[in-house]
């Protein structure tokens, strides 16, 4: 099978999931490989002893340890920069020959105190 080469030509492409600690919605991000993704946002992915779970493809990744959110960069014509890592916030500078973007992956949980997390923003 041949896939084609991630070249940045019209802009990045961008997609966002709360996938709901599932392992079943974890076990797709595989199957993003194969699609048009760039920059993958999560929140709520599934983790194993803190560690983020089935990303284990060569794309570099953003988690915190323990942490709700994280940023998976499919393209290796991206360069990446962490910014911040938080339990609820994850946060990189991506960029490319031409631009320089930064993606922050945020999660507040329902219990939380959100003046408290909108402070940590």
């Amino acid at each position: 099978m041949v896939q084609a080469q991630n070249k940045v030509t019209k802009g990045w492409r961008l997609l966002q999931a709360n996938l709901g600690r599932s392992t079943p919605a974890t076990s797709e991000i595989p199957t993003f490989r194969t699609g048009p993704h760039d920059v993958i946002l999560l929140q709520e992915p599934y983790t194993v002893d803190g560690s983020l779970a089935g990303t284990k493809l060569g794309w570099r990744a953003a988690h915190a340890q323990g942490g709700k959110t994280a940023i998976l960069v499919s393209n290796p014509a991206l360069d990446v920069v962490e910014l911040v890592k938080t339990v609820n916030i994850v946060g990189v500078q991506i960029s490319d020959r031409t631009l320089s973007v930064a993606a922050f992956s945020i999660y507040f949980p329902p219990s939380s105190d959100k003046a408290e997390l909108v402070a940590q923003l």
